[in-house]
């Protein structure tokens, strides 16, 4: 699942398309809290040292997502988001995609065994179509590539 950035709206990149990680060097990354988030922090950091070759500095850490949103609106830190939470729109603070491909997340969903009914039926449909067409790309890709 692909990484979006979230900034103050009057970010020196609020305005871009896409933001690349190199162009977060100096910036504060919201930390989260370790028992809601763990290794989250350590994650930033290895994705911040491979692909924007910087170590970040962290402010925090928040308890939720709403209290990262209000250190990015009223401290102008930055906060890297799965792809799954970019769709928040909290006042003051614009969510970007980042240009950094490689920069994913992996999601688990566990369950009870039986039947997924209802809006884990749904989560699961949703999770499933944002990964077919990269699995269907990389089959054909495989396919055209055998002798």
């Amino acid at each position: 699942m692909g990484s979006y950035i979230a900034l103050l709206e009057q970010h020196r990149l609020a305005t871009e398309d896409r933001v690349r990680l190199s162009d977060l060097k100096g910036e504060l990354f919201v930390s989260g809290d370790s028992l809601q988030h763990p290794g989250g922090d350590r994650r930033v950091e290895a994705f911040c040292k491979k692909y924007g070759r910087f170590r970040p500095k962290f402010h925090g850490p928040v308890q939720s997502l709403a209290d990262g949103f209000e250190l990015v609106a009223n401290e102008n830190a930055v906060l890297m988001l799965a792809a799954l939470a970019s769709h928040h729109s909290p006042p003051g603070v614009v969510i970007l995609p980042l240009a950094d491909a490689e920069v994913t997340w992996k999601i688990m969903v566990v369950w009870r065994r039986g039947r997924a009914g209802g809006a884990l039926k749904a989560l699961l449909d949703a999770l499933l179509a944002m990964v077919t067409p990269k699995a269907n790309e990389t089959t054909r890709l495989a396919a055209r590539a055998r002798p």
